[in-house]
């Protein structure tokens, strides 16, 4: 019995399958001018194709599927949306075994990744960081990290001359790294001829943590005219150098302010102040101090240090690296990245050591040089009663009081060192301290240490025979003397 409801319901649907589409071979792009054109001109979302890689055959299609790139060969067919114009359905991955790669080859879109609300952007915004800006930057050396970092080259605008900086590795933090429970700043700058140099700063708690706490450790560059790049921060067994150690200071060290002090400024990030070139693009600018400004055409030119309230010409000292020990104590004063421009060092030390006796010899090195045998010293001491004179091969150059001496009493030290950058003859370094033992008891050194290895003096470092710390209190500053002209 036949069911008529049901034959008649079947006889109505509409069994015609929809054909196939067909599918046209075609490659993007045309040459235009000499110029190689993907994108049709002020028609939005369509690209040039030839049909199977004709120029003959040239049309304009619509693109919703696929990257705007020259020569890529995709698959047109006609738009059932719009049958009046063709449309790339595809990649044409049998074409070429490599096209049916994991590429996406996503339509342009990167507008919506940026923050521009006037071209209807900022639909899905990519917010960039300062490390994802690669020129100078900062980055591990290996998969693994090392006792140093690379730095991702660039040119740079430094000493009056153009020079590739970078594009080289660090020198070792190894020196740098301090024991106990105390961690370390040290920092990476440039010099005026584009080498990298290491900077440590002052010994803190090793429990201290976040960038607001750990910036104000960050030591000074040895120059005015070197150039931050970054921080690494160095704690008690650090023997590789990972992200999570490396703090940024690229072009953002100098933000908001202009001063002849740092060498340094910038403007939203940019840097306008190098060596002696000044670059302001703005409205307005304030500047303050001993500034000479002419005005020349469109452009002025602004003299840091050498305008009319004072001298910046002659011979004075210019401070290269000063410390003052914060809770803690310090374990070293350490100068590293000095450069020849010096006729004379000038070092000053106010401190008292940690040690459980009266007194704390300081000793000096130069360039990591530690051997005793490379070093001579002569010392004419005097005293309350009695005065005296020894010499011997170590690296005394003075001494200041310690645990056991009269509470709260600091000694003093002041050296000098002739043409530390000559790289002719032994270097020989001047040194007089005073410290107090007890009541009755003050000595007085006059100290003569004369390096035998020679050469360029590059870093100098002072520590304590004892192997304490100087306490909480205790002040380093260096002083360089030259002409300024």
């Amino acid at each position: 019995m036949t069911n008529k409801p049901l034959h008649k319901a079947f006889s109505q649907l509409d069994i015609t399958k929809k054909d196939k589409d067909y599918l046209i071979p075609a490659v993007l792009g045309f040459m235009i001018n000499g110029r190689q054109a993907v994108d049709v001109p002020n028609r939005a979302g369509y690209v040039y194709a030839r049909i199977r890689s004709n120029t003959n055959e040239v049309i304009q299609v619509f693109n919703d599927k696929v990257s705007p790139v020259y020569d890529l060969p995709v698959l047109l067919v006609r738009d059932p949306n719009n049958t009046t114009r063709y449309r790339v359905d595809g990649r044409d991955t049998g074409r070429y075994d490599n096209w049916g790669s994991t590429s996406s080859f996503l339509p342009r879109h990167g507008n919506q990744h940026s923050f521009n609300n006037a071209y209807a952007g900022a639909g899905d915004i990519v917010w960039v960081y300062g490390r994802q800006f690669t020129p100078l930057l900062l980055y591990p050396s290996g998969t693994l990290g090392a006792d140093s970092l690379m730095i991702n080259g660039y040119g740079a605008y430094r000493n009056e001359r153009w020079l590739f900086c970078g594009n080289t590795g660090t020198p070792s933090f190894s020196p740098y790294t301090p024991t106990g429970s105390f961690s370390r700043m040290v920092l990476v700058s440039l010099d005026s001829n584009g080498n990298p140099v290491l900077t440590g700063g002052e010994y803190f708690s090793a429990a201290y943590t976040g960038v607001a706490t750990l910036i104000s450790y960050i030591p000074s560059p040895p120059s005015p005219t070197y150039l931050p790049l970054g921080a690494v921060l160095l704690s008690s067994g650090t023997s590789a150098i990972g992200w999570e150690n490396i703090y940024d200071l690229r072009f953002f060290s100098g933000v908001g302010n202009v001063s002849p002090n740092t060498g340094s400024a910038g403007f939203e990030g940019i840097p306008i102040f190098e060596e002696s070139t000044f670059k302001v693009t703005g409205t307005a600018l304030h500047l303050t101090g001993n500034v000479d400004v002419v005005v020349s055409g469109t452009h002025a030119y602004a003299n840091f240090g050498s305008g009319s309230s004072g001298g910046a010409t002659g011979y004075y000292g210019t401070v290269i690296n000063r410390v003052d020990v914060a809770t803690g104590g310090y374990a070293s004063f350490d100068v590293s990245g000095l450069t020849d421009e010096y006729d004379v060092i000038n070092i000053y030390l106010y401190a008292r050591s940690a040690t459980a006796a009266t007194s704390d010899s300081v000793l000096c090195s130069f360039n990591n040089d530690t051997t005793n045998a490379n070093y001579h010293r002569q010392r004419l001491s005097g005293g309350s009663i009695t005065a005296g004179a020894d010499e011997a091969d170590d690296r005394i150059i003075g001494a200041v009081p310690a645990g056991t001496s009269v509470g709260n009493v600091f000694g003093s030290l002041t050296a000098n060192i002739l043409k530390p950058g000559h790289p002719v003859g032994y270097k020989m370094i001047q040194a007089r301290s005073t410290h107090i033992t007890n009541d009755d008891n003050m000595s007085l050194y006059n100290m003569t240490l004369l390096w035998l290895t020679g050469g360029v003096i590059n870093r100098i470092t002072l520590t304590l025979s004892s192997g304490s710390t100087f306490v909480s209190g205790s002040s380093f500053w260096m002083v360089g003397d030259k002409e300024h002209i």
